[in-house]
């Protein structure tokens, strides 16, 4: 018996000597709080610092994407695609919804894909007129093209730009106009955000005359002050408006200030959506 019990005595030592491995989950890294925004303009000018008298690094087009790190007094910090680092004026930068000229490149992509028919642009009104080359052989028929012309018109309102839009279609051929129409729109196309003195925006949302407009705000801002700038923002859209929603939330998208002006007047609430 004295002698079975030293290999288990032995054994006892060496596993109370091991030191013991405990296996411990890896450090987490904190990615940065990084928001895509869109030059919706012709011309967006990105600065050394956040002030207009800064100088200009470069410019951005229409269709141009950045990521937006803060909002400090009213100017975008951003990164552009080559890493360059800047300023933009918050009202410069809107949602890709916003930005014609990104959603009219994909628009058109698509109908050549899916249906063979070429969309060109007008580069000095831009979204604003289209031109349309179908396959020779569908020229056959002008009441087939013109319908077809209207439907594809209707489509690209509804994706690209809600506006009065003129469509003229070209005959391949001798490169001469077939038809033009004309299709009238909302008179709330041409967007114009105002200077966001806080916050990211998120999102905006138009349907018809009712505008919705989400801010994402990381830094703690006092409640007077966020009913101010809300008042300001729905203030400096036109009347044809018939309601402006301006949301402010956080990021656990918990809204921090829904207000609402309509033809009743304000309505407000703090830490509630409206």
């Amino acid at each position: 018996m004295r002698y079975q019990l030293i290999p288990l005595i032995f054994i006892f030592v060496f596993l109370s000597c091991t030191p013991k491995v405990t296996k411990e989950p890896p450090p987490k890294v904190e990615q940065p709080d990084v928001k895509y925004l869109w030059a919706y303009k012709k011309i967006a000018n990105v600065r050394s610092s956040n002030s207009a008298s800064s100088n200009k690094l470069t410019s951005l087009t229409d269709g141009d994407s950045v990521k937006v790190i803060r909002n400090q007094k009213g100017w975008y910090e951003v990164i552009l695609e080559n890493g360059l680092k800047g300023w933009i004026r918050s009202d410069l930068l809107g949602t890709k919804k916003m930005s014609a000229f990104s959603n009219a490149i994909s628009f058109s992509n698509r109908l050549k894909e899916n249906e063979n028919i070429n969309l060109y642009f007008d580069k000095k009104i831009q979204h604003k007129r289209i031109f349309l080359e179908f396959p020779q052989s569908e020229y056959s028929s002008k009441k087939n093209i013109e319908n077809k012309t209207k439907e594809i018109g209707k489509k690209y309102q509804e994706i690209v730009y809600p506006g009065k839009v003129t469509i003229q279609v070209i005959e391949p051929i001798n490169q001469s106009e077939y038809l033009t129409i004309n299709l009238s729109g909302s008179p709330n196309a041409d967007l114009i955000l105002p200077v966001f003195q806080f916050g990211i925006l998120d999102e905006i949302i138009s349907i018809e005359n009712e505008l919705k407009l989400i801010v994402e705000v990381n830094e703690k801002i006092d409640n007077a002050k966020m009913l101010k700038e809300a008042r300001k923002i729905t203030g400096s859209f036109p009347l044809t408006f018939n309601k402006v929603n301006v949301t402010f939330k956080n990021k656990m998208n918990n809204c921090l200030l829904s207000f609402i002006e309509d033809s009743s007047g304000e309505t407000y609430k703090f830490n509630q959506c409206l």
